[in-house]
């Protein structure tokens, strides 16, 4: 063999192990991708689930009879001509 040819399998080998690197360093970096892309569609998924909850409470309590009677729950609230009840529990029977 003579060195023309040596040096040319020697750098052929090089290029191939350095790709074999690269190819390695790509497939484990898209890897984490991956588990980057899960967990963002996980939160995206519960984010959506939370816009979608808060829109059905804003239609929910933009109708007056509903907002009142949380009010009403909530507050201790009492209209105009309202009787308020407070039941006691005996807890020692």
């Amino acid at each position: 063999m003579t060195v023309k040819r040596v040096i040319i399998i020697v750098l052929l080998v090089g290029a191939l192990v350095g790709l074999w690197v690269e190819a390695f360093f790509l497939w484990r970096e898209k890897a984490q991708l991956a588990a980057q892309k899960a967990e963002i569609d996980s939160h995206m998924a519960g984010l959506l689930h939370e816009s979608d909850q808060t829109q059905k409470d804003i239609a929910y309590y933009s109708i007056p009879t509903n907002l009142e009677r949380i009010v009403k729950e909530k507050l201790n609230y009492i209209a105009a001509g309202e009787k308020l009840i407070i039941v006691v529990h005996n807890k020692a029977q």
